[in-house]
């Protein structure tokens, strides 16, 4: 009787001390794991994500139409809903252009995208060329409104002259200079969107498309030595190594890529004096200084 009342005792013991280490084992493995998550996370997760941001693939994402029919057909139907004037001949794009500042200022987007598209018709009828900066108006005030997938489109658009109007061909030196202002707004909503890795790469190219320009500047008929003077000056400047290097700096601390101003800004020089296509150079810049991110980060 004895013997079988301590087995007993054994048995409920030994059934305690399992459904104990259950329960403690349940508790902690759900903090343990979580733990390891967030520690891998934090790591491997900023590596990927960085390598996201520089795979040429990402960076030169162009929204494609034929793509589960995302986008398709005219942008236009998928930000303007309001109708536009009926006729537009002779009439002054600048007021347009003027009312669509005034919406933009009270945060009437569908006002704002109606105006610059009524002073984009009229400006079909004018002699007047009028610059990229007024059909840049658009992706930027739709990249406000949080429209920023049309922005990013219209902005791929305009990079292979895709504009609103067109007037005649463009030579070389009004290329370099459309491309230029085009990269640079691209540069702008990249930032405003926090990524900074990608936005370097752009600023990277608008770097190489302003000394571009520069040179392209020198080719012109000057009325004046000291006009001239003046640009070359001006180029020999923007084409330092401690200019570009300066500028690079801010950006590539955002990017958390502090240390590669030298390499970054000796690469674009070395590009700029090859004397090639500046279209062409501008893919050689990002896909250096692509190489040179991602050795940075291996």
């Amino acid at each position: 009787m004895f013997v079988t009342l301590i087995f007993l005792v054994v048995i409920v013991i030994l059934i305690f001390l399992n459904l104990r280490s259950k329960k403690i084992s349940r508790e902690s493995s759900p903090k343990i794991r979580k733990i390891s998550e967030v520690q891998n996370s934090s790591y491997q997760g900023q590596f990927k994500n960085r390598d996201k941001d520089i795979s040429t693939k990402t960076i030169n994402k162009t929204i494609n139409p034929k793509n589960n029919g995302y986008l398709s057909g005219p942008i236009e139907k998928y930000y303007l809903t309001l109708p536009l004037e009926s006729n537009s001949k002779g009439k002054d794009p600048q007021k347009k252009l003027t009312e669509a500042v005034e919406h933009k200022k009270n945060e009437n987007w569908e006002m704002a995208f109606k105006a610059l598209h009524e002073a984009y018709e009229r400006m079909k009828y004018s002699e007047i060329d009028y610059g990229i900066d007024k059909f840049l108006r658009l992706p930027m005030y739709l990249h406000a409104a949080g429209k920023k997938d049309i922005a990013w489109k219209i902005l791929n658009n305009y990079l292979r002259g895709e504009y609103p109007v067109i007037k005649g061909e463009k030579n070389l030196s009004q290329q370099v200079l459309d491309q230029l202002e085009i990269k640079d707004k691209m540069r702008v909503v990249l930032e405003r969107e926090k990524k900074f890795t990608q936005s370097l790469l752009f600023f990277c190219e608008v770097q190489y498309l302003n000394i571009q320009n520069l040179k392209e500047i020198l080719k012109w008929d000057f009325d004046s030595r000291e006009t001239k003077s003046f640009h070359k000056k001006r180029l020999a400047e923007s084409s330092s190594l401690k200019k570009i290097t300066e500028l690079l700096k801010p950006k590539l601390k955002k990017a958390n890529l502090s240390g590669q101003e030298d390499k970054i800004a000796k690469q674009i020089l070395r590009i700029f004096k090859k004397n090639i296509n500046p279209i062409v150079g501008t893919n050689e810049v990002r896909n250096s200084v692509t190489e040179i991110i991602k050795n940075s980060l291996s």
